[in-house]
């Protein structure tokens, strides 16, 4: 059994955030600053986050660079999975669900402590050197691979481009390729201990054109902030288990929610209606960018579902019982 020594209450605001790209390990980065964790929001945009800074916020990157902060505004519609593109006996697969596998094979096999996500897109692996069958992909546009730059690797080729894999960074990077035509034949050959390949992504290039302004131009305008300030206390009233009214009192701040992330946690405006879905405060936590102060409604969208449910199950019962009744005294 654990206890911990103090906790965060269930409902708090906090000024800003810290924007995250790059390895998980963040948190083993910055304990020693508890200021910055106590009164800043950590959001790691890998995690599908619209990246949407605020005044004060601010951005780590962590084994990572401006690109791999662009790329993680890419919609999920322009990325492959490898495992529908590399083909190859001399390859092996793993599916997103076996993050963990991954992540002990390379810290037992190799000594290569690795701590980013996958993308829910899976990896396909070499070791030593290694060569694809003919591969192609069916759209154009500006090509990009997401792969693991760390010490056991050295290179990957593709299309005629040599892509050193030899880091210390043990971190996943997107390489730019180049422009590519749909159906355009491939291989991809690798050469070191381990190789690993994530994602593929072919972008049109007026569409990563307007992403990458749109992101820099938000990264221009980010000014780091010296808040320090403790969490910012909110007055609530549970109603239920999967209902809560909150009382904002700050505006422009992040609303943080201590119970287990899910999508499905709506905070709405009493006043307006308005709906606000949370994003992974912490990577497990509910946090919400509220502007305005008042009363909001905090509802779990799926429990209106469970009370239909309820209903119709006891007008089902009612029903059953009546039926049971009639046959019993037309048996008589």
């Amino acid at each position: 059994v654990f206890k911990t020594s103090s906790h965060a209450p269930r409902f708090y605001q906090v000024d800003n955030v810290k924007w995250v790209v790059g390895s998980h390990n963040t948190y083993e980065k910055i304990a020693s600053s508890s200021a910055t964790l106590r009164s800043q929001i950590i959001i790691h945009l890998e995690n599908g986050i619209p990246f949407q800074p605020q005044t004060g916020d601010g951005i780590i990157f962590n084994d990572a660079n401006t690109l791999d902060l662009i790329m993680s505004q890419i919609p999920k519609q322009y990325l492959r999975s490898p495992k529908e593109i590399i083909t190859g006996s001399s390859w092996w697969y793993r599916d997103f669900g076996n993050f963990l596998f991954v992540r002990n094979y390379l810290l037992d096999r190799y000594k290569i402590k690795f701590s980013d996500v996958d993308l829910n897109l899976g990896y396909a692996i070499a070791e030593g050197r290694q060569e694809s069958n003919e591969l192609s992909l069916d759209k154009s546009g500006d090509l990009y691979i997401r792969l693991l730059q760390s010490a056991a690797g050295d290179k990957i080729q593709i299309l005629g481009l040599d892509i050193s894999t030899q880091s210390k960074r043990n971190n996943f990077a997107w390489i730019h390729i180049g422009q590519y035509t749909a159906g355009t034949k491939f291989k991809i050959i690798t050469d070191g201990q381990i190789n690993i390949i994530n994602a593929f992504a072919v972008v049109p290039s007026n569409e990563m054109s307007r992403i990458s302004t749109q992101v820099l131009n938000e990264l221009n305008q980010l000014k780091p902030s010296s808040h320090t300030s403790d969490l910012i206390p909110v007055s609530y009233i549970q109603e239920s288990p999967t209902s809560y009214k909150v009382q904002v009192q700050e505006p422009n701040k992040w609303l943080v929610f201590s119970e287990s992330f899910d999508a499905q946690w709506e905070l709405i405006d009493s006043k307006t209606g308005k709906i606000l879905t949370p994003v992974p405060a912490y990577d497990m936590l509910n946090g919400y960018y509220v502007s305005d102060i008042g009363e909001y409604l905090l509802k779990y969208k799926p429990q209106k579902y469970v009370l239909t449910g309820s209903l119709i199950s006891l007008i089902t019962l009612v029903l059953t019982a009546i039926i049971w009744q009639v046959s019993k005294y037309a048996k008589k």
